[in-house]
């Protein structure tokens, strides 16, 4: 039995909206055979959310009291996640279940801003295939839905070299394509970065957003990747 410790932050940001955000995480990783293990984990997150509604542009603003409302107000928003989820695995598949949003705590926003709180449910499942002896190719999908809104899936393709580099492609279905890549610096630290560019109508008003993470892994001894999902 073995037990995973890992700490990360982002910084989002996309026309007026903004977000900062730290996660840790802890996972309890137990054997059922040889060659299979289960692994149980929950992550806390605190988000700070910013939105500069001088950047969004109104035909009448000054008729518009909502609008005004919100200005009046800042935007801001600061939220308390608890995010549990599982995963059955081995050397060469996974397929897990997380509940992001799980628990929720408003710490700091506006009522009017507080959007929807319904938990998000999660299933992935992806295998581990090896092209060479330093070249791993890693597929996998992933199912997401909310009883607020419509049913998302992606379908994800990634190639991890010697443990420690990856680069892969992603397709949404809300027609958005997402390039990415990223290199575990050593033992502890790994950063990733990734860029969604949107393939719909929507891109005539996107052009797309960048996202950094920086990660700390805690308590791994060894350089070796986990899965990527």
């Amino acid at each position: 039995m073995a037990t995973w410790y890992w700490w990360q932050c982002g910084f989002d940001t996309q026309g007026a909206f903004e977000q900062i955000s730290g996660y840790l995480n802890y996972a309890l990783h137990m054997p059922l055979g040889k060659k299979l293990k289960l692994s149980i984990g929950v992550s806390g997150t605190i988000a700070n959310q910013r939105r500069d509604l001088e950047k969004i542009t109104l035909t009448r603003p000054d008729d518009d009291d909502f609008y005004q409302w919100l200005l009046a107000n800042g935007g801001k928003s600061t939220f308390f996640d608890i995010n549990p989820g599982a995963m059955l695995y081995g050397k060469k598949f996974y397929i897990s279940y997380a509940a992001f949003k799980a628990y929720r705590k408003a710490l700091n926003t506006n009522e009017v801003l507080n959007f929807n709180e319904d938990i998000d449910h999660k299933l992935m499942a992806g295998l581990r295939i090896r092209l060479t002896q330093d070249v791993r190719l890693l597929p996998s999908v992933l199912y997401k839905f909310n009883a607020s809104y419509d049913d998302i899936w992606d379908v994800n393709l990634k190639t991890l070299i010697k443990e420690r580099t990856w680069a892969g492609i992603s397709y949404k279905s809300t027609q958005a394509v997402v390039f990415m890549g990223g290199v575990y610096i050593n033992n502890l630290f790994n950063l990733s970065y990734s860029y969604d560019y949107v393939a719909s109508d929507l891109s005539n008003y996107s052009n797309g957003s960048h996202e950094i993470t920086l990660a700390l892994m805690l308590f791994k001894k060894d350089l070796k990747a986990p899965f990527l999902w």
